[in-house]
């Protein structure tokens, strides 16, 4: 229960972060896919 208490405390505070931290996150990520692309001719997934 205390475990849990901490987790919810902490998405609380990383609320007003998270959105920052997931846009960079997400353009990192469609970066390494892109490059990923542009290494292997044939994608699997779009």
């Amino acid at each position: 229960m205390g475990q849990q208490n901490y987790a919810y405390i902490g998405a609380g505070l990383t609320c007003q972060t998270a959105r920052r931290y997931q846009l960079q996150l997400t353009l990192a990520l469609n970066r390494q896919v892109y490059l990923w692309k542009i290494r292997s001719k044939t994608a699997p997934f779009p």
